[in-house]
């Protein structure tokens, strides 16, 4: 990770000039940089390590390197974008790309335009006069103004059929406990790799999110996959099964942030105050504890009483 606040900018910069390169070979898109193949490859290692706790890798980004050497890139729902944005919130993203468009000719220019165009167009056509004159005034003032390579294990356990040792931290219970899969398939769900898989431990097939396996061994066992096992139906969105064990947990979202949480899912209902309510079916409440705390005090569990029990716990632990 970043050392110095110079370092973390460095980095954060580096993403949407990645984006854009995705399916490139990593070896051209260091040469475009200017540096070498190997110190892209550890900016990438370190991108991938920043996050929300307990800080597993690949929490909110993820890069990853195909068989070929090309790029490959994912995020977490975190960085999906409103439907429309706020003036606020647009001139804000404006204000933080000024400083890089003093160096538009160089390797960052067209990426940063293009991100000010996405700007533009998710502004509604009201809103896009207000950020426009605000814009004036402001430039007329300015004076000159866990494991990146879990994923990559699996893949060749996947292709030469072999078992994975893991070393996995599940997200429901909030522990971390070592057991051995046969990867069966890899899906792509709301910003994140799936590895589905027989787990030995549980003695049935579950799905693994890739951010949380800390580390990755093949063995020498061989398994096969199941005749009939079709990877699509998980492609298709059907990645977790009930079990009939969950219970109903209500969540309130702040004024501040419900614009956010309504557009993002369609359970969630809007209050005559402006703030947002959203209910989900949990079998336990580690996830959303954790979840519900990346927004700070602008969401609260308002039931059932175990599920507030859990943030305690997480927050007691963490001091």
């Amino acid at each position: 990770m970043a050392k110095t606040s110079g370092e973390l900018e460095r980095l954060l910069t580096l993403i949407p000039f990645l984006n854009s390169r995705q399916g490139q070979p990593v070896q051209d898109i260091a040469a475009e940089l200017g540096i070498s193949q190997a110190r892209l490859l550890k900016d990438l290692d370190s991108l991938c390590l920043y996050g929300t706790p307990p800080f597993g890798p690949n929490d909110l980004f993820m890069a990853t390197v195909d068989e070929q050497g090309r790029l490959e890139m994912a995020y977490t729902e975190q960085f999906a974008a409103p439907l429309h944005l706020l003036p606020n919130e647009a001139m804000a993203l404006r204000m933080s790309l000024l400083p890089l468009l003093a160096g538009s000719s160089g390797a960052y220019g067209k990426t940063v335009k293009g991100i000010l165009d996405k700007i533009d167009r998710a502004l509604l056509p009201q809103d896009r006069l207000a950020v426009d004159h605000l814009d004036e005034k402001i430039m007329a003032a300015a004076p000159g103004s866990a494991n990146p390579g879990a994923l990559e294990t699996l893949r060749q356990a996947r292709r030469q059929n072999v078992q994975t040792e893991i070393e996995y931290y599940s997200g429901s219970s909030g522990q971390s406990s070592s057991r051995t899969i046969e990867p069966y398939g890899f899906v792509m769900f709301n910003g994140s790799w799936y590895a589905v898989a027989f787990c030995h431990k549980s003695r049935e097939q579950r799905t693994f999110k890739v951010s949380r396996i800390k580390q990755a061994r093949l063995l020498k066992q061989r398994y096969q996959i199941p005749e009939g096992f079709d990877i699509n139906k998980f492609a298709q969105g059907h990645i977790f099964k009930p079990t009939g064990n969950e219970q109903k947990v209500v969540l309130w979202f702040s004024p501040a942030i419900a614009r956010w949480i309504l557009e993002r899912n369609a359970q969630a209902t809007k209050n005559r105050d402006g703030s947002a309510s959203l209910s989900l079916m949990a079998q336990n409440f580690a996830w959303i504890a954790r979840w519900v705390l990346l927004y700070g005090p602008e969401a609260r569990i308002i039931e059932p009483k175990e599920a507030r029990d859990e943030v305690k716990k997480i927050i007691a632990g963490a001091l």
